[in-house]
């Protein structure tokens, strides 16, 4: 511990003697002026003998009782006393004939070290500089200051030609400094006696500039022909400020204190212009302007506990001409005043005043009194985010005068704005009041141009006489009154609702009612809310009644009666009063959000949105007596409602199948078609070659022929799949690639596959036992089958919105629009449909190998053994939709659950035919354990499905290569 004090020590020690050695070097490389000693016994002695050298006399320490002499021209002096060196007078003089002389001359002085009681310095040349100079204030001995006589202990006889204070500490009585430029730096004047009124300046800058930086100055009077320059300064007790002329003056980081009265004046002359700049500074002062050509910037200034207008502006009526330059040029920026009688007050023409980012609160006058005495010189005021709070009297008061408001909150004010004769651009205005006590714009024969503009909580929103409005995007809520005008034209638009006697009250002027036109937004909103809930509960109550009575007829056979037409239409209105109710919510709602979206600061007011979800909670218990009749008289026999209901909506479903299947079959053609097959049963039954043949291609043409009929249907039919949504839906089915693959079922086991003779006229070989096998794997697989799918459509129609738009962001899904019908064994949901048919009989499968594959395997295009490898839809099921949209995402979440051999989709091929271009085949695996088999998915539109039924009975006879591929069953039965 000791060596780490030892050691800073002797840092502290090298730095200070570091210091001293520059000091040193920077006086031996300017060549220092030689230095005369004087002691309090020589001192007038060295002083008299000086010549026209530069000369420093070092005043020994003691007291100096008078120390006089004369200043030779061209001969700079420096007077530097020790430590404990004090001159109680000290008066320095230049020679009569140099101030007679017209030349430039130059005469300097510097008191340096000094502890001075009085001092007189004469000159006109002088160029005088005090540093480090102490000077006390004298007084009788036993008196307080106010007791001794107001001598000037420091004073100019004739104004110098600079004065410069630095690091000085002066405390006179009485101060009288002058010269063309006074600088004051470092140092801290205070005044015991201030001069009264009248009586001159302390510190006068009679030709030049006063410039104070980090210095203090109390009970100081300042004097400025050309302006002055405070930095980092303070300014206390009963000090004034005076600007005379045109001048540039700056007030930076600095602190004026609580003074009665005007302690900051300016005057402008009519041939300068004079520009005062305040930055970063706190004021308790006020300041009054006079003349023309003022231009004020006030920025990041604390304004605080000022007892009268903090800017008055008295106009220099003589001055004003036509076409000049503005009066006051007045800006204000991140300014805050707090505790003032009024922010600014203007009684002129041909002036402007600009705020932004101004805050006023606990103002007792009005924060803004503008007033314009010539219509035709009006001035402006230009308002950017300006917030007011507990304002007695008026936020804003404008007799002819231009305003232009944006982004302003008058909280609490007595009044927000009045406005007379002026013209007005109003932006992003908030006036709120408490306890709906305040007004919110007072206008009289003037013009508003407003947009989003908030009143709430006040007691009169808009008071206009003699005017014209145009108020767009209006708030207007929770007043007492919400629009009060008289003999005024114009529009507002907005929310202008629950206001508590009225949203708006014409008054009539002269026996006529002119009143603007309030737009709202809800036809709803133009009956009064107390009215209106009223009217709401009675409306309730009718609907109520035709609810019980509408209901019951609702699914029964008298539905669509006149009697039930009516019933409805008086259940309606408790919809409509409902609707009309949560419209004005949502508008309200809407209009809140829309405020609050906006972010502006300082936003306080009562939501009317909650006033409105009491007036729906009065209109639902209302009608709760209502709905619990309704509940137990009808709503406990819900469920035999809706059975009726859904029963009846499946049969007009099935009527429309069933008219489908009408239009689509030629039932004279069927009964001839179905006469023709029992006659070429009959010709194969007695082997009748010639009569079998005959009648085989008979029913072929006609088949082709009809066919080709229900073909045109196919066609039409796609047409209206293609115009839905223009094509968009169905060319989701059409993109599905098509998957080519070879579909053979997997190897048999050695024993299934033994050679048997076939039962048929070509005694051709085939592999019976292996059909047999394929048909057992199948029936095994079957329930598997069955489950997979099914479960597949059950998470398909439980598809929500976002899994949809994870398949495609525009299209959705509605069964409203795309009605599913029941078919018989078929698992059906809201969008999808599923039709597991029986496993695929033997027969079947054998005349498929017999005719199809064995040609295949003769021309080599089938290699696989046995053939019957080949069958693959021994498992059979059809997904059917009434949207394609929803069988296109059926084949995508099937692609992702199932292993896909092969996909056919005809939809997609432009070589088939239009009656061909129906469906989507898909082979994949079918596994359960061990055990896997190929199944076949067909996916189908619902209309195709209805007519695949008539369809197929002429497909089967069009496609039959031979007569004996028709003996099996009855076709046309």
């Amino acid at each position: 511990m000791r060596f780490c004090l030892l050691l800073t020590s002797f840092l502290v020690r090298a730095h200070r003697e570091s210091q001293h050695f520059a000091v040193q070097l920077d006086e031996e490389i300017e060549e220092p002026p030689p230095t005369i000693v004087a002691s309090p016994e020589n001192v007038s002695n060295v002083l008299g003998t000086l010549d026209v050298q530069p000369v420093r006399v070092h005043l020994l320490a003691g007291v100096y009782p008078n120390v006089t002499f004369t200043m030779r021209r061209g001969a700079p002096l420096e007077l530097q006393g020790e430590p404990g060196t004090k001159v109680e007078f000290l008066a320095a003089h230049i020679e009569l004939e140099e101030l007679e002389k017209k030349t430039r001359c130059d005469h300097e002085l510097m008191l340096k070290s000094l502890q001075l009681s009085h001092g007189s310095f004469q000159g006109s040349c002088l160029v005088l500089t005090l540093t480090d100079v102490a000077v006390e204030a004298v007084h009788h001995t036993g008196g307080s200051i106010s007791d001794s006589p107001p001598t000037v202990a420091l004073s100019c006889k004739t104004c110098l030609r600079s004065v410069t204070i630095q690091r000085s500490v002066l405390s006179p009585m009485n101060l009288g400094f002058c010269g063309a430029n006074v600088t004051i730096v470092d140092s801290a004047i205070m005044v015991q006696a201030p001069r009264a009124t009248g009586h001159g300046p302390d510190v006068n800058a009679n030709l030049g500039l006063i410039t104070v930086v980090n210095s203090t100055l109390a009970n100081s009077s300042l004097y400025a022909q050309q302006g002055m320059v405070i930095v980092n300064s303070s300014m206390i007790g009963k000090y004034s400020l005076m600007i005379d002329g045109g001048s540039q003056t700056r007030i930076e980081k600095s602190h004026f204190g609580a003074c009665h009265g005007y302690c900051l004046m300016a005057y402008a002359s009519t041939t300068e212009e004079t520009y005062l700049t305040v930055v970063g500074s706190s004021m308790q002062t006020a300041t009054s302007w006079r003349g023309i050509g003022l231009h004020v910037e006030i920025r990041d200034t604390e304004v605080f506990d000022v007892h009268a207008p903090f800017i008055d502006y008295f106009p220099d009526s003589d001055s004003v001409s036509e076409g000049g330059p503005l009066a006051l040029d007045l800006t204000f920026s991140m300014v805050k005043f707090r505790k003032v009688w009024s922010a600014v007050h203007i009684e002129a023409d041909h002036w402007k005043v600009a705020m932004h980012d101004v805050t006023m609160e606990e103002v007792t006058l009005a924060g803004l009194s503008l007033q314009s005495r010539d219509e035709s010189r009006r001035g402006i005021v230009q308002l950017r985010n300006v917030y007011m709070s507990s304002v007695l009297g008026v936020g804003v008061v404008m007799d002819q005068t231009i305003g232009d408001i944006s982004g302003m909150t008058c909280r609490e004010c007595n009044v927000g704005i009045v406005a007379r004769g002026s013209s007005l651009n109003i932006s992003g205005v908030d006036l709120v009041g408490k306890h709906k006590q305040s007004n919110g714009i007072v206008l009289n024969s003037a013009h508003l141009e407003a947009n989003d503009v908030r009143m709430t909580n006040l007691a009169a929103g808009l008071l206009l006489k003699s005017s014209t409005v145009h108020l767009e995007d209006a708030f207007i809520t929770d007043n007492a009154l919400g629009v009060l005008p008289v003999n005024t034209t114009g529009t507002i638009n907005g929310l202008v609702y629950f206001n508590d006697a009225a949203d708006e009250l014409c008054e009539a002027h002269n026996g006529n009612r002119i009143c603007p036109n309030v737009e709202h937004q809800s036809v709803a909103m133009q009956v009064h809310h107390a009215k209106a809930l009223m009217l709401s509960l009675l409306a309730c109550l009718v609907a109520t009644i035709s609810a019980v009575q509408g209901l019951k007829l609702l699914y029964t056979e008298k539905a669509l009666s006149l009697r039930m037409v009516l019933w409805m239409l008086g259940c309606s209105l408790w919809p409509v009063v409902m609707i009309g109710a949560l419209n004005v919510l949502l508008v309200i709602w809407h209009a809140v959000q829309e405020q609050e979206g906006k972010q502006r600061p300082n936003m306080e007011f009562i939501s009317p949105e909650k006033k409105m979800m009491v007036r729906l909670a009065v209109l639902l218990l209302w009608s709760a007596g209502g709905m619990l009749y309704v509940f137990f008289d009808v709503f406990l026999h819900r469920h035999g409602l809706m059975l009726s209901g859904d029963a009846k909506r499946r049969k007009e479903l099935d009527e429309k199948k069933a008219q489908l299947k009408d239009r689509l079959d030629n039932k004279s053609l069927r009964r001839r078609m179905q006469s023709m097959h029992q006659e070429l049963f009959a010709a194969l039954d007695d082997r009748n070659k010639a009569d079998s043949k005959r009648i085989f291609q008979e029913m072929k043409d006609l088949a082709e022929e009809e066919a080709k009929n229900l073909g045109g249907w196919f066609e039409d039919q796609r047409k209206v799949y293609q115009d839905e949504d223009a094509g968009a839906r169905m060319q989701k089915l059409e993109q599905i690639a098509s998957q080519d693959g070879e579909a053979v079922q997997p190897p048999l086991k050695d024993h299934y596959c033994e050679k048997e003779e076939a039962e048929t006229k070509e005694a051709v070989e085939v592999k019976k036992s292996a059909v047999d096998a394929l048909w057992t794997y199948a029936s095994w697989l079957r329930r598997d089958f069955k489950g997979q799918l099914g479960q597949l459509l059950a998470d398909l129609n439980k598809f929500s919105a976002k899994d949809v738009r994870e398949f495609d962001e525009k299209l959705q899904l509605d069964p409203s629009m795309h009605r599913l019908q029941h078919e018989d064994g078929a698992e059906v949901g809201p969008h999808l449909g599923l039709l597991v048919a029986s496993i695929k009989s033997k027969e079947r499968a054998l005349a498929k190998i017999n005719t199809d594959y064995q040609e295949d395997f003769k021309a080599g295009k089938k290699k696989e053994e046995p053939l019957a490898r080949y069958v693959c839809d021994f498992l059979r099921a059809t997904i059917y939709a009434a949207d394609p949209f929803a069988l296109a995402l059926a084949f995508h979440e099937f692609k992702k659950r199932f292993k896909i051999v092969r996909v056919k989709n005809k939809f997609a091929n432009e070589k088939l035919k239009t009656e061909e271009r129906t469906n989507i085949l898909v082979n994949f695996w079918v596994e359960s354990g061990d055990m896997k088999q190929i199944g076949e998915v067909q996916f189908l539109m619902q209309e195709y499905l209805t007519a695949k039924s008539i369809q197929h009975m002429y497909y089967d006879v069009a496609r039959a290569k031979s007569e004996d591929e028709l003996f099996d069953k009855p076709i046309f039965a």
